[in-house]
């Protein structure tokens, strides 16, 4: 299937869940992230679109033991720029329903050791997709080539993506409630 069929149908899939399976598959993978970065780590993580069901990592920002990022999204030339965040953190809602933080206390992409993707679906050779506009692909560009990539999901990788591109980049990782990937 191409990216397209695949956007449409795993969004379906994700309006499809219940907020329990949310809730539940949220416990698992917030667990599961904790145990695959190592302490004192520079982790980059999304914030949740509640109304797109995304998992909610801010349960994670009571954990000191990370210093935790996240972005704000400048929609004209597609780039991420991510600030330092901790339990409280006031958020602001942008235009698009995307919960930002303040701009204060940025960090370098090259400083990033982990990177937390969010994805509709991925393949079994890490590469994902996304809502398709190449935010990701653009920053993860500028990490260091050690910076981990881990995508979470509450579905398994399908088998193949038709049209992956050459500078779409992989996932390191995946992690889904039921199982990790490791690409």
């Amino acid at each position: 299937m191409t990216k397209k069929e695949l956007r449409k149908y795993y969004k379906a899939q994700r309006a499809n869940l219940s907020t329990q399976e949310i809730e539940q598959a949220g416990a698992i993978l917030r667990e599961k992230i904790l145990e695959k970065i190592p302490p004192k780590s520079n982790v980059a993580i999304f914030l949740p679109i509640s109304s797109h069901s995304e998992l909610d990592l801010t349960p994670l920002l009571t954990n000191t033991e990370y210093n935790w990022y996240a972005s704000r999204s400048e929609f004209t030339t597609r780039t991420m720029v991510f600030y330092k965040i901790d339990s409280t953190t006031e958020f602001e809602i942008n235009e698009w329903n995307i919960p930002e933080p303040p701009e204060s206390g940025k960090i370098s992409p090259s400083e990033i050791d982990v990177v937390v993707i969010p994805l509709l679906v991925c393949d079994l050779k890490g590469n994902r997709i996304g809502y398709g506009m190449g935010f990701y692909d653009n920053f993860l560009a500028l990490c260091k080539e050690s910076c981990l990539k881990l995508g979470v999901n509450y579905f398994p990788p399908v088998s193949s993506i038709a049209d992956v591109r050459k500078d779409d980049i992989q996932l390191n990782v995946l992690l889904t409630p039921e199982k990790d990937y490791i690409f």
